[in-house]
């Protein structure tokens, strides 16, 4: 069976559509049976930790500050907020 997705999701399609008996996995037609216990498998299957990040190190790098990004480095809400007003808006 080739299916690009998450095997519980396609448990829950089969079986909420009814298409046990129409849908082969690994070449074999499967009854209803087979894919509710199979959805109960999965669903109390041991979780997978991820492994630790190593210490002091961040997930993913911090992001760049808006005023930054956009190059204004005293941009504050008032500002923000003023030039907002500025702009046409459509209802």
């Amino acid at each position: 069976m080739d299916f690009q997705g998450s095997e519980i999701g396609l448990c829950v399609w089969v079986l909420f559509y009814k298409l046990w008996g129409k849908i082969r996995f690994n070449g074999q037609l499967k009854s209803e049976k087979w894919w509710r216990r199979r959805l109960k498998e999965l669903i109390n299957a041991p979780e997978v930790a991820a492994p630790p990040l190593p210490e002091g190190k961040p997930a993913e790098p911090a992001p760049i500050p808006f005023e930054i990004e956009m190059g204004m480095p005293d941009l504050n809400y008032n500002l923000l907020l003023k030039a907002w007003k500025l702009i046409p808006h459509r209802d």
